[in-house]
């Protein structure tokens, strides 16, 4: 494969992606209001559901937000039940809370089948954990540039 073609398929495949993070993000954020939650407080909450306790600081750092931004959002949900704070001082979701987590990440992951067609859910699991893998990188780079 040429050089030409090489740089065409990347850049075609770079679009693709870029496209497919945008969706999966607007299906993300309608999910968010659908629920009552700001886009910024269902991230919060799904990362702090799916991947386990964490401190304000380690979500932030994550996601590329605001560390004080983070720690509004942590403290809405401790109010609204969502989330507790632990011994140790960090925060993990209430069963409430996972429920929720769950049913947002079970709601992409099934979409995002439906549209690869013949992918598998556990395909299209993994390609949702990705995305969000991608843009927290992205965002990190950007933020790392000074972009």
């Amino acid at each position: 494969m040429n050089t030409k073609v090489k740089d065409e398929a990347a850049r075609r495949l770079s679009t693709g992606v870029i496209d497919l993070i945008r969706v999966i993000e607007q299906l993300r954020r309608e999910s968010a209001a659908r629920q009552g939650f700001s886009d910024l407080e269902f991230r919060v909450l799904i990362r702090i559901a799916t991947l386990g306790t964490a401190s304000p600081e380690e979500v932030a750092r994550e996601r590329g937000l605001s560390g004080a931004d983070v720690r509004a959002e942590i403290d809405d949900l401790v109010d609204s039940g969502y989330v507790v704070r632990t011994k140790d001082g960090t925060y993990a979701a209430t069963p409430a809370g996972e429920k929720i987590a769950r049913a947002a990440v079970d709601g992409l992951t099934s979409t995002v089948a439906a549209a690869l067609g013949p992918a598998s859910d556990e395909e299209a699991q993994q390609l949702v954990l990705l995305v969000d893998l991608t843009t927290r990188m992205l965002s990190q780079s950007l933020e790392g540039s000074g972009s």
